[in-house]
């Protein structure tokens, strides 16, 4: 990701998967995947792609498979 204020960014995207986007699911579970200006959180990673799969959002299932992510 290209933002220069990930945490910021992060707070946007919790705030857009509350309201059903499932990019922005996508993007917090990545965010948290990869500690981009956070701590990695492992157990948010699984929740926010699990709510993307759940809204078919195939590059979180995608995501998941090639990072070994239970489905």
């Amino acid at each position: 990701m290209s933002f220069t204020n990930i945490p910021e960014a992060l707070k946007y995207f919790e705030a857009a998967t509350e309201n059903g986007f499932k990019i922005a699911t996508y993007n917090a579970g990545k965010i948290y995947y990869n500690g981009d200006g956070i701590e990695k959180n492992k157990e948010k990673t699984i929740n926010y792609m699990k709510l993307a799969i759940y809204h078919e959002y195939e590059p979180a299932i995608k995501f998941c498979k090639d990072n070994n992510i239970p489905l």
